[in-house]
């Protein structure tokens, strides 16, 4: 009696049916609900009622959703541009130390384990009008006190400060990896050559650790665009008028209000947004990669 016989490969996608395909029943039913809910008018007053696209048609008829919708570009733009500076500072200066490496290393990574909820709490007792710290050292030197919530781009600005904080580490890591994977022997001959430090980045550093920036920005980007934990914790209720409210706040609020419909329509403009934001990061690295390809041959 011949044996049945499979090749490694074939079984090997076979081994890989059954966690496939509780991937995609986890992935595609819950985007599958989340379209028909937002297609829906679901909420405790009225009753459950198919209604196309009227909610999508309400919603971006909002001048407080426009308004949201900038609020969060902005706070992603400045949470992303502060943590790639910080970032790419800190993973030089750890490329370059030798001694204790681990100690440092593992100090930079720390601020990670800090739960984002946390992060804002922090940052609102810091920058508590009444008794926070920053407002006793501003009074101390003779300053007038701060009210962060008296502002909605302040507190933007002061929420994008505690996001900053946790999204360091990884960034970080993700750049200190790739400075690592420079041959060493560049240094060399551009130190042999006369370059100076600045002239050795530029020219050396900066073009092979490219991709690293443009990815840690792009995953940066990506989780401060959805992520509404710092605000949920730092202004529940969004600031002055909900001026100071983001995307992922506006969604959790909608659906504590029972809006359900109306927070799975916010949900899918989430989802959308951030499948753009993954076409453009995969354009933007296309176009470098063609770049270097070019310049290789």
């Amino acid at each position: 009696m011949n044996k049945l016989r499979i090749s490694d490969h074939t079984f090997g996608k076979i081994l890989s049916l059954p966690p496939f395909f509780f991937l995609f029943l986890l992935i595609c039913y819950p985007l599958y609900h989340l379209i028909y809910c937002s297609l829906h008018q679901i909420n405790p007053v009225r009753p459950f009622k198919f209604v196309w696209f009227e909610n999508y048609v309400f919603l971006f008829n909002q001048p407080l959703f426009h308004r949201i919708v900038l609020n969060t570009i902005i706070y992603a733009a400045l949470v992303t541009s502060l943590t790639m500076s910080i970032a790419l500072i800190v993973a030089l200066c750890l490329n370059n130390i030798k001694k204790l490496s681990s100690i440092f290393r593992t100090i930079v990574i720390l601020p990670w384990a800090t739960p984002l909820v946390l992060s804002g709490f922090v940052i609102a007792w810091i920058f508590n009008p009444t008794y926070g710290i920053f407002n006793y050292i501003l009074q101390s030197l003779g300053f007038q006190p701060i009210n962060i919530y008296s502002s909605a781009d302040l507190m933007i600005f002061v929420a994008a400060l505690a996001d900053t904080w946790t999204r360091i580490p990884l960034a970080c890591l993700i750049i200190l990896a790739e400075l690592q994977n420079i041959p060493i022997h560049l240094y060399e001959s551009a130190k042999i050559d006369g370059a100076s430090s600045f002239a050795i980045f530029r020219h050396i550093v900066l073009p092979l650790i490219f991709h690293s920036i443009l990815f840690s920005s792009f995953l940066t980007f990506l989780f401060s665009f959805r992520t509404p934990d710092v605000f949920l914790s730092l202004a529940p209720g969004g600031g002055p008028g909900r001026s100071g409210m983001v995307l992922g706040q506006y969604l959790y609020e909608e659906f504590l209000y029972g809006n359900i419909g109306l927070s799975s329509t916010i949900g899918v403009v989430i989802l959308i947004s951030c499948c753009i934001l993954g076409t453009g990061y995969i354009v933007a690295y296309e176009t470098y990669y063609q770049k270097l390809v070019g310049r290789g041959s």
